[in-house]
């Protein structure tokens, strides 16, 4: 499965991407919300996940903005409390 991992804290982005790399996936991690939008845009990922408060774009605005280019790839948001 082809992963693209939005997070800006790099120690949190480094703990996703090794399980999930461990597991056989492959992962994209980046951490503005810019950059995640144009990859999105210009890659194609089996899901996204997306960390709620990015620097640049917000999560939130960088799948409202996948949406409206016409991008439907799957979304799961990480958050913290």
């Amino acid at each position: 499965m082809k992963i693209l991992l939005l997070e800006d804290d790099t120690r949190t982005a480094d703990y996703v991407v090794k399980g999930l790399s461990e597991s056989g996936h492959v992962c994209d991690a980046l951490g503005n919300g810019h950059d995640a939008l144009f990859q999105i845009v210009h890659e194609a990922y089996d899901i996204f996940i997306v960390d709620r408060m990015t620097p640049g774009l917000d999560g939130l605005s960088v799948v409202k903005s996948a949406r409206s280019a016409g991008v439907a790839t799957p979304v799961l948001f990480l958050t913290a409390v």
